[in-house]
């Protein structure tokens, strides 16, 4: 999955060589046309985190094909969208990273005029769980009449955490 979206030109490795502790991913955002608008930095050093550049409102990270999707999982960062998918392996879904804990009204938007599925896989903590209660308020606001989010909840903190504990499979590689 990780070579596909380097292929595709959705992740980087980033490799300062004067500052080599700040090795990284950069994650590309991506707006529903398929334009680059925006990227997630994530540093390797897990002191510094990870910081948003460009557009955070209409382009995300996703992993799946957006246009062809029928159903849209809402997680809060990139590698909790790869996560998702490597745990979940889903064929029609498109895994869409916020950068938050928040759905921003284009996201919103884009699942009602899109006819998506909406699920909400926010961490498991304090601000995953207020923003799938924004998310569900303000899209029943919006859109009352559609089949409203449904919430994807990780037994962990995150997607990550769900991954990082799942068994492991032989790849069947032979050295």
């Amino acid at each position: 999955m990780v070579d596909h979206l380097h292929q595709s030109g959705d992740i980087y490795a980033t490799f300062p060589l004067e500052r080599p502790k700040q090795t990284g991913v950069c994650f590309i955002h991506r707006n529903l046309e398929g334009n680059a608008r925006g990227a997630t930095i994530r540093r390797i050093d897990s002191f510094t985190g990870s910081f948003s550049i460009g557009e955070k409102q209409g382009a995300w990270f996703a992993v799946g094909d957006v246009g062809l999707a029928t159903r849209a999982v809402l997680v809060e960062a990139p590698i909790d969208a790869i996560s998702y998918a490597a745990l979940k392996r889903p064929d029609d879904t498109a895994i869409l990273a916020m950068s938050g804990s928040h759905a921003t009204r284009p996201i919103l938007d884009a699942a009602h005029a899109r006819r998506w599925e909406l699920a909400i896989g926010f961490d498991n903590d304090r601000p995953g769980n207020a923003g799938w209660k924004h998310c569900r308020q303000n899209y029943a606001l919006l859109y009352p009449d559609d089949a409203q989010p449904s919430r994807s909840l990780p037994a962990g903190k995150d997607w990550n955490d769900d991954l990082r504990t799942a068994p492991r499979h032989s790849q069947g590689r032979r050295l």
